[in-house]
């Protein structure tokens, strides 16, 4: 009986022992997983910032190509209005250059 009592005890000390390693081991593993939580949220704070700067660069962006659009359009009509101006003085020396012909005509 007494080495059955023995037996158990000695059985009952290393489950005790078992289990004081296994809460250990929980206790471990809880502390990393809230580590692990903590890293997981500041990442995904991290993405959400992210995102957000991504989508303001965005609409800078469309800012900025439809900025360029209209300065395109407006040197494209610049453009015409020397190309026109630039006729119109050929015109005028045109014009210039006959007078001055027919004024010298008519002095002679």
């Amino acid at each position: 009986m007494k080495s059955e009592e023995s037996d158990l005890n000695k059985q009952l000390e290393s489950l005790n022992k078992d289990l004081s390693e296994l809460d250990e081991k929980r206790h471990q593993v809880s502390t990393e997983n809230d580590v692990l939580k903590g890293h997981a949220s500041q990442f995904d704070r991290e993405k959400v910032n992210a995102e957000n700067e991504n989508a303001r660069l965005l609409q800078e962006k469309e800012k900025v190509l439809a900025q360029q659009n209209e300065l395109m359009k407006r040197l494209e009509e610049l453009k015409e209005t020397q190309r026109t101006l630039e006729a119109k003085q050929k015109n005028v020396e045109a014009q210039l250059e006959e007078f001055v012909h027919e004024n010298e005509r008519i002095r002679m």
